[in-house]
């Protein structure tokens, strides 16, 4: 993964780790000029063999320039985050500032935020003629303007590394590999552009993989790649524990499982890349008897639904102590209607909540719920409308729904 990420060929390997020590002096040198180290990874590789080659005075000069040029701290973060800027010019970081404001469309402080977090790009002393060529480059690809292909690259700037007309091979590559059509491919690409640096061969056998998990054919698998990119983004494993219990959860309530059979690919990879938490939220509605709610039968909803409209929808309106967070205890408001007896008006509450008129044995202090979303308790449904002191609990013999109307008094009297 560390080869993909850092542009590395295939079949490039990466060179063995070596300490060497000679950086040391370097770094006392700086230290002295302008009072920080160098970080570990100068004392390594390439950094290392660039900054063995200067002296203690050509270190102290270099220093000393970039601190008069673009003042203490910036000269500290620069030098730090890519060490073989302390072997160049200064005035080079000027240029690639202005060279990324005219290719790139970018703002002033767009150039040095950018600059900052892409500092080994400075290092590396790119052309102004490579950055448009990438931009022309990719913007054929995705048949996008090129100030959209702009904006990708500065979001991806490991494709500003490549050698010229790398990134069409690599779309060339992926199309031959991904039997879908052009237009889908560049799309992709345009929602995940990693897909253009990573290695084919992994791309290939993480094809395999998906395959072979979903039981679907090889070309079902690529279009499940294709419409939805990040499934790349997580081991075969990682996506065949998520789906075997996405699966293992449907299968508990009827509606789910025929939602299930009928996901059409590129569904199937749009849940595969939701969170794992998202799958509490099926497990709570399980335990707590709520599937029957007309709002929890879109299994897809619920496993892609904001945190927020799940906590409004399914854990808001009754009172628990879950990992969506403490919830106050109001009293129910009343429905604007004509008065009622006190029978009907308790019965018709009973009806709101599902299952409540539980045994006094069943209710639980808010306490109890405390931890998982996936409690071991129900949801105590006699304690609804009562506040948190628990005043109104049925005393010994005395019935719920009798202790159920006088939570409804207590309730309409308090608003």
């Amino acid at each position: 993964d560390e080869k993909v990420l850092l542009g590395m060929k295939e079949g490039q390997h990466q060179e063995p780790l070596v300490y060497n020590s000679e950086v040391e002096v370097v770094s006392d040198a700086m230290e002295i000029v302008l009072g920080t180290r160098l970080p570990e990874k100068a004392f390594y590789g390439s950094r290392a063999r660039t900054l063995m080659q200067l002296s203690i005075d050509e270190v102290k000069t270099q220093c000393t320039k970039w601190k008069d040029t673009c003042g203490l701290m910036y000269a500290r973060h620069f030098l730090v985050k890519e060490p073989r800027l302390l072997a160049k010019d200064p005035a080079l970081l000027l240029r690639a500032m202005e060279m990324f404001s005219t290719t790139l469309n970018l703002s002033p402080q767009e150039c040095v935020s950018f600059a900052m977090r892409n500092s080994s790009l400075v290092a590396q002393n790119i052309t102004k003629e490579h950055i448009q060529g990438a931009v022309s480059e990719l913007a054929s690809i995705i048949d996008q303007p090129e100030a959209v292909a702009a904006k990708l690259l500065t979001r991806c700037t490991l494709l500003l590394s490549l050698p010229h007309g790398s990134i069409t091979a690599r779309f060339e590559a992926l199309a031959a590999l991904l039997p879908v059509t052009r237009m889908r491919l560049a799309s992709a690409c345009k929602r995940r552009p990693l897909l253009l640096l990573g290695s084919v061969q992994r791309l290939a056998t993480h094809l395999v993989d998906l395959a072979s998990l979903l039981g679907i054919p090889l070309s079902n698998a690529a279009v499940v790649i294709a419409t939805t990119p990040g499934v790349l983004g997580s081991r075969p494993s990682r996506l065949a524990e998520k789906w075997k219990l996405m699966c293992r959860l449907a299968s508990m309530h009827v509606p789910w499982a025929l939602q299930v059979a009928e996901w059409k690919e590129p569904l199937v990879g749009r849940i595969l890349t939701v969170r794992r938490e998202a799958l509490d939220r099926p497990r709570y509605i399980l335990r707590h008897g709520m599937q029957g709610l007309p709002q929890a039968q879109n299994f897809k909803r619920l496993l892609t639904m904001s945190n927020r409209y799940f906590y409004r929808h399914f854990v808001a309106p009754y009172p628990a102590r879950t990992i969506y967070g403490r919830i106050k205890r109001f009293p129910e408001r009343p429905p604007k209607q004509a008065p009622e007896d006190n029978s009907s008006s308790s019965s018709s509450r009973a009806a709101g909540y599902a299952g409540s008129s539980h045994h006094k044995d069943d209710e639980v202090d808010s306490n109890a719920n405390k931890g998982s979303l996936v409690s071991s308790h129900p949801l105590p449904s006699a304690a609804i409308g009562s506040g948190s002191s628990g005043r109104n609990k049925p005393r010994a013999g005395e019935s719920t729904e009798v202790a159920e109307t006088t939570n409804g008094r207590a309730g309409a009297a308090a608003l």
